[in-house]
């Protein structure tokens, strides 16, 4: 009888815990139904209000149970069990906290339905929502510590806490433009070049974007190749061809090879996709840009910034247009009498150039910050400085056909000291009206006359937050015109820096930035960079000089204003020289 007993009892105790668990089960079915009441009305628009009116609550129950249904399907382990934390929470709380607790966890749920379905299903909205779940905490923790520095009475305890935030900000920002590449590698480059714009942390990291871009696989660089050339195999077109990148770039990779006719050259192939996924980047940054304008960066017209970028992005991605200009500004140095003398240009492989890759000669050369190759090759940073201004100058201010991405990566340093120009993806061409005004621009920065320096700045059509009638107006024009436009140090008691107290910005902000002028603006922000790598000061307004002159006459600078000197010239030239180091 006892074992019967002891069998009857265990029986029944089975029975009554399957039923407690049943009602449970029932009850979190109910509180799943009841919590899904009304949440399309504020999260779908007025679509589906009319379409809940009509179906009746039944309707609108039934419909978000099959939402919270959809998010047990689709939804990762960790984000279901944080939905049935949200319904169980939801049980203990009191009206009216449990109506708005309802909606927070039904707008969460249909949240992460969206974010599954559109990861699977629909690639550009998984893109935008990554772009925005990355911002949005950056954002929000830069208000939080803009909030909590203002308590903080101690300048060095202020200090401390934006070097924090600038260092979480940064490597948050990097991971952004390393995760979805495209259009946001661009802005993360340009960002770390600008070490007077932005925190030094920033710099730091973003500098490593210049040329340190995690690779792409292989099989997407040979499915470009192949589709270029209509061949089936690189082999028929090299007769080797390195698998390891020399460089990533923002929308393409760069591999080594050697020609069957034994030349060294590099191909170029852009990333699959890449163009679709930019043009969707500066949707976003176009989104970004007009919220920012609104609320905190209204000291700078980013609005004009992302048209032109707007503009420019197509050009880069016809790699056909690259090859013809760097053909152009190869040929213009050459007859300014600067390559290949100083400067080096590389030149295209006849026959294969396409939209999506071409192949061109290689250039063998090291970057400005080599410091260790430069001293063993007996080359002085301030003399590749010099040869870059004297290109820039010709390109900006004579040619009006100017490469527009100068920065560490694109500009190597040949072991006899010249320089080479690489990547002629961002090229542009400047209006005669607007290359004329930049002559003026800078011949009066070379002269370091501040009141015509002002004028011509507010004549290229920069506005500031000022009166220009009061007496240091132009002071500050001229401030903003070296800080914007020029690579001369900035004052010691002067800070760029947006976040900076010192800042100029929060007290004459920029209301107007031509779009025209902004790939200069990138171009000499980047020129300031090289020269902030190679530690050297250099005033690229004073090597600008001759060619403003030039430019405004418009005749071929090495005929003109500085023809070579006769064996006469050259021997009193000698004289001269001899004669003061008597003295």
């Amino acid at each position: 009888m006892t074992p019967n007993a002891s069998d009857g009892t265990q029986s029944s105790g089975d029975c009554d815990n399957e039923k407690e668990k049943g009602v449970r089960r029932n009850e979190k079915v109910g509180m799943t139904a009841m919590a899904a009441v009304g949440v399309l009305q504020k999260v779908t628009g007025f679509a589906l209000k009319v379409a809940l009116s009509s179906m009746g609550i039944v309707g609108a129950v039934a419909l978000d149970a099959a939402v919270l249904g959809a998010a047990r399907l689709h939804c990762s382990a960790s984000a279901w069990r944080v939905l049935q934390a949200g319904i169980l929470s939801i049980s203990a709380v009191q009206s009216p906290v449990r109506f708005l607790a309802r909606r927070a966890l039904r707008t969460m749920a249909l949240g992460l339905v969206y974010a599954t379905a559109a990861k699977r299903f629909w690639p550009a909205h998984w893109r935008d929502l990554q772009f925005w779940s990355s911002v949005a905490p950056i954002y929000v923790r830069y208000k939080l510590t803009q909030i909590q520095a203002r308590r903080i009475s101690s300048e060095k305890l202020r200090d401390r806490l934006w070097a924090s935030r600038h260092e979480w900000g940064a490597v948050k920002v990097y991971e952004l433009c390393t995760r979805l590449r495209g259009f946001y590698l661009k802005d993360g480059q340009f960002i770390g070049s600008r070490a007077d714009f932005v925190p030094a942390a920033w710099v730091d990291k973003l500098s490593e974007l210049q040329d340190r871009v995690p690779p792409v696989p292989l099989q997407q660089i040979e499915t470009t190749l192949c589709e270029s050339f209509g061949v089936n195999h690189w082999q028929q077109l090299f007769a080797q061809f390195s698998e390891r990148p020399l460089a990533s770039a923002t929308i393409a990779q760069v591999h080594e090879a050697k020609l069957r006719d034994g030349r060294r050259v590099v191909l170029k192939a852009q990333y699959r996709d890449q163009e679709r996924l930019c043009k969707l980047d500066l949707q976003n940054l176009r989104a970004l840009s007009e919220f920012l304008q609104a609320t905190d960066f209204k000291f700078f017209d980013l609005i004009s910034v992302v048209s032109e970028f707007e503009q420019q992005l197509p050009l880069e991605f016809d790699f056909a247009r690259e090859a013809a200009m760097m053909g152009v500004i190869g040929n213009n140095l050459r007859r300014a009498g600067l390559c290949p003398s100083r400067v080096v240009v590389p030149a295209a492989v006849h026959g294969l150039v396409s939209r999506r890759a071409f192949v061109q000669e290689f250039i063998d050369g090291v970057r400005l910050d080599d410091n260790r190759k430069l001293r063993e090759w007996n080359v002085r940073p301030r003399s590749v400085l010099q040869a870059i201004g004297d290109a820039f100058g010709q390109m900006l201010l004579v040619d009006g056909v100017m490469h527009a991405d100068p920065h560490l990566g694109n500009v190597l340093v040949l072991p006899d000291g010249r320089v080479a120009l690489i990547d002629f993806g961002q090229v542009k061409t400047i209006p005669d009206e607007l290359r004329r005004g930049l002559c003026a621009f800078y011949l009066a920065m070379a002269n370091n006359d501040i009141v015509r320096t002002g004028q011509t700045l507010f004549a290229l059509g920069i506005r500031l937050e000022i009166d220009v009638n009061a007496p240091d107006a132009m002071e500050t024009a001229a401030l903003y015109a070296n800080g914007l436009l020029d690579t001369r140090p900035i004052p010691d008691d002067v800070e760029i820096n947006p976040f900076s107290s010192k800042s100029p910005l929060k007290t004459a902000p920029i209301t107007k930035f031509p779009p025209e002028l902004f790939m200069v603006l990138r171009t000499m922000g980047l020129l300031r960079s090289l020269c902030l790598a190679a530690n050297v000061e250099f005033c690229m307004s004073a090597a600008f000089r001759r060619y403003a002159v030039a430019g405004l006459d418009k005749q071929p600078i090495h005929k003109t204003l500085f023809p070579p000197l006769s064996r006469t010239q050259r021997v009193l030239e000698t004289v001269r020289r001899f004669s003061s180091t008597l003295r």
